[in-house]
């Protein structure tokens, strides 16, 4: 019993609660990168999302998340990065994000799934971000379900 007692006081002493409603993650300063995050859904519901694959590198161009693709450098997508995907700011030029887990650095291969969507007013008509895309991040949009850090060969 006193093992039980032990166990729930941890479990307690170890929760902390979520913010309510869909407060997307930390948006930064105008001078650094704009971070396009999908709500949070309801309680009990999960997103459909495209069933595409994309895989290409991490870029920042201007202040725009961007994936661009190995086989076509002129070719990228602004990324709307899954619910909860944060970006940490180690100094004024270093930025990791970090989504469901994983660790993804400027500069990394990536791997997502997710689909195409060609303009912003896609996805404010769909409520798709929690913020409104700014015009110095031009479409095309990927609509991102996961990312992954590819492994070199």
């Amino acid at each position: 019993m006193a093992y039980l007692l032990v166990q729930l006081g941890l479990l307690t002493a170890c929760y902390l609660p979520r913010p309510p409603g869909n407060i997307p993650a930390v948006q930064v300063k105008a001078d650094q990168p704009f971070l396009p995050v999908r709500p949070k859904p309801p309680l009990g519901k999960n997103y459909a999302y495209p069933a595409a694959f994309a895989q290409g590198n991490l870029v920042l161009e201007g202040r725009c998340l961007k994936v661009v693709y190995s086989e076509n450098l002129e070719v990228s997508h602004l990324i709307i990065w899954p619910p909860d995907t944060q970006l940490i700011v180690s100094d004024p030029n270093t930025y990791t994000l970090v989504t469901r887990g994983t660790v993804i650095r400027i500069g990394d291969a990536i791997a997502m799934g997710g689909g195409e969507y060609h303009s912003s007013a896609d996805l404010a008509n769909l409520n798709l971000t929690v913020e409104p895309i700014p015009t110095e991040c031009p479409g095309p949009i990927w609509l991102a379900s996961d990312v992954k850090v590819q492994s070199p060969p």
